[in-house]
């Protein structure tokens, strides 16, 4: 039996459907009964738990082979770093507790830093949490930038043709496709050899991409050939999250904390010493994908609507 916090978020509900599909059992823990019967109806067993209930976590780990972890961000959070650090101490515990003796956890390029990089700290809180775990053998993957983020564009793009963020539109990204995040977890969840103790891994795509570059991939896909980048000024980029992205006033200063980390090249992959785990997915192959499926659910609206 494997165990997948998270298990109906976009890396989450792939590492199952991975598992699965090799015939492992799984045992998938989201806060949603809802989302979780569509795990349930592929073979999943779904476990109830919030993230920050350490009881409901240790009875969904206990038995496992392996527990993969993640620690979303909580957009509403008055308090980013404090809820960041209550669900560090309740999966942490939950570990501990439940005798887990193997654990991949998400985590991203950046971890390594303690402070300064927004966002990115609360894996770093949750890597040093589980680094207080001597007896545990633990895996950090650390991701780089989702392409999937590209989604959060789509409706700007087609209703005022810009891509906007607040990274600087030629700084490289470490990027990488969510899909190939799930297939590496899913491999060292059932793989074995990690070395013992605790050791990382860096997740990224076949080569860095700059804003420019992912707007043009974008505006190729989607047949809008004068999208173009907009870089919105931290304050302005803190505005808009809290206006239309419905983000606490200061999780948003966490996403701009995080960009201007990676504007000013303090997070960046590729570190010397660390092992590439490189996913085959380029963000030309990410964009016509979900292009397509963008234009499938079209179809499907319009003939549900005919």
């Amino acid at each position: 039996m494997y165990t997948v916090l998270g298990a109906t978020g976009t890396v989450g509900a792939q590492v199952v459907t991975h598992l699965i599909d090799r015939g492992h059992r799984v045992r998938a823990v989201g806060r949603s009964p809802e989302r979780l019967h569509a795990l349930a109806r592929l073979g999943a067993h779904p476990a109830v738990a919030d993230m920050t209930d350490s009881s409901a976590l240790t009875d969904a780990m206990r038995g496992s082979s392996a527990v993969f972890v993640m620690q979303p961000a909580d957009h509403t959070a008055t308090d980013h770093l404090t809820s960041q650090r209550t669900m560090t101490d309740a999966i942490v515990r939950a570990v501990r507790e439940s005798g887990t003796q193997r654990v991949v956890a998400l985590s991203s390029v950046g971890a390594e830093i303690s402070s300064g990089t927004g966002f990115l700290v609360g894996l770093h809180i949750l890597e040093e949490g589980l680094a207080s775990l001597p007896a545990v053998e633990v895996l950090a993957l650390r991701a780089g930038w989702f392409y999937d983020n590209a989604r959060a564009y789509l409706p700007v793009m087609q209703n005022a043709g810009l891509v906007a963020d607040s990274l600087d539109p030629e700084v490289r990204v470490p990027m990488v496709a969510t899909r190939d995040i799930a297939a590496a977890a899913a491999d060292a969840l059932v793989g074995t050899g990690w070395g013992g103790g605790h050791s990382v891994r860096e997740v990224l795509g076949p080569v860095d991409v700059d804003q420019l570059t992912v707007t043009s991939v974008l505006g190729h896909a989607f047949g809008l050939p004068e999208l173009r980048y907009v870089r919105l000024a931290d304050d302005d980029m803190i505005d808009t999250l809290i206006a239309e992205a419905g983000f606490s006033p200061d999780v948003a200063r966490h996403h701009v904390g995080m960009t201007r980390a990676i504007n000013d090249g303090r997070v960046a992959g590729r570190r010397p010493g660390t092992r590439v785990i490189t996913g085959p997915t380029t963000i030309d192959d990410y964009a016509a994908d979900v292009a397509r499926s963008a234009r499938e659910e079209l179809r499907s609206f319009h003939s549900h609507t005919a």
